[in-house]
Order: C-alpha cells, then structure tokens, then sequence
C-alpha cells in the first residue's frame, strides 16, 4: 500500500511539474477562448491547504483572495500565497455579505456531504452576487457516483431536478445552472468541462464517481440587474 501511494503521489507531482494537472488544463482552454488570465480578480470558496487546485492556477490570475472556515489552514495559506487575500470565514455566509465582486470564482467544495452542507449547492443562488459582469465560474462536479448516501442523493435530485441522482448529464447539469443564472440577471455565454481523474474513460470501471471541473463563460445580462445584484 505504501508503494502505491508513493507511485500516485510520485505520479501527481510530475504532473503539476510539467504543469498537465486538470487546473492546468482549464487554464488552458481559458486563455484558448481569449480570457486574459492576468486580468482575473479571482476567489478561491474553499481554500483548504491550497495543495489541491489553487496552487496551479494562482500564478496565471492578476490577483487572488481565498477564503476558507479552518482556521488551521491559515499559516499554510500565508506561507503558501504570500500576495493573496486570505480571509478565514465560513464561505456560505460570507458570499451573502461580501461586498466584492470577482472575475474568477472557483468552487472547488467537498464532492458529498459535509457540515449539513451538500457539494456546492448551497452557494446558489447567493453566488451571482459576487460575479462581475464578465465572469468565470469554475464547479466542482460528480456527473456519475456509483455509490451516495440516502441524503447526498435526495439532495441531489432536488437541485439537478433529476430522478437518477448517479448519473447526471452534463447537459442536464448545465441547462439547471443556465436556469439559476437566468434568474439572477446572467447568461451562460459557453462552458466546458475537465474530467479530474487521469484517463477516466478507461479508468471508469475502478472508479466510484466521475469527477471534473464544470466551466462557465456568465455574462450579466443588464447592467442595472448586474449593480442592483450586490446590494
């Protein structure tokens, strides 16, 4: 068991290295569809140590705020991104009274239950609040998990407003956050999608859940609904 963690381990950090990580992928197709990266105000919603996704795209955005509830994390965050913001606070109440708005949020929250809260749903609709008018939202999703608890999938049914909670498409996902958007004066403009397991396709076997970063171009419809949303 040793080895093959030392293997995996081994294995992600030439990955980050040679900058081939999934982050680093989004990155990419960013800057391929014109996003000038160095002009992003980004916000990191679930900071932790800053050792899963953070760290690879921190250095590609003009600047950085991360938030994060354990206040353990703190000197590892500070030690880590010395020019960020770091704030630690409970984000679900934070992005109700943050006055700041960012070009980049990502959600990058626990793929189940936790603290009573479930994936990234609670963020909705509050998030649209803190976008600016051109904006990136980068989710952390789970289109496919073999196996959820009798509540993570109750819960993901009603959010999803799907009956098969284990497999949702992300064509289903997408037209449910064009839904919320829609209603909080933005537009989905395009969206993309990174699995975050290496070859997954051929890996789906061994794998409980599909995991992948869910990317959406929003754009505020009016200006006036844009300002009238921050308040």
């Amino acid at each position: 068991m040793r080895i093959v963690n030392f293997v995996k381990k081994t294995f992600w950090v030439l990955r980050r290295i040679l900058r081939l990580t999934p982050t680093h992928s989004v990155m990419r197709s960013l800057r391929r569809r014109g996003v000038k990266l160095k002009s992003l105000r980004a916000l990191e919603l679930f900071g932790g140590y800053g050792d899963m996704t953070t760290r690879d795209y921190a250095p590609y955005v003009g600047s950085l705020e991360i938030w994060e509830i354990n206040p353990d994390c703190e000197i590892a965050l500070r030690k880590a991104f010395p020019y960020a913001t770091i704030r630690i606070t409970d984000s679900f109440e934070e992005i109700k009274r943050t006055p700041k708005k960012f070009d980049m949020v990502v959600a990058d929250a626990w793929a189940g239950m936790f603290n009573d809260h479930c994936e990234h749903f609670e963020l909705f609709p509050d998030v649209f609040r803190i976008l600016s008018q051109s904006s990136i939202l980068i989710l952390n999703v789970i289109p496919e998990a073999r196996r959820l608890s009798p509540k993570h999938a109750e819960r993901r049914c009603a959010f999803y407003q799907v009956k098969d909670p284990t497999r949702i498409p992300l064509e289903v996902m997408v037209e449910r956050y064009k839904a919320f958007a829609e209603e909080c004066g933005f537009q989905v403009q395009w969206w993309f999608y990174k699995d975050r397991y290496f070859m997954y396709p051929l890996r789906r076997k061994w794998l409980k859940k599909r995991l992948g970063f869910l990317v959406l171009k929003l754009q505020a419809i009016s200006e006036s609904h844009w300002q009238n949303k921050g308040e």
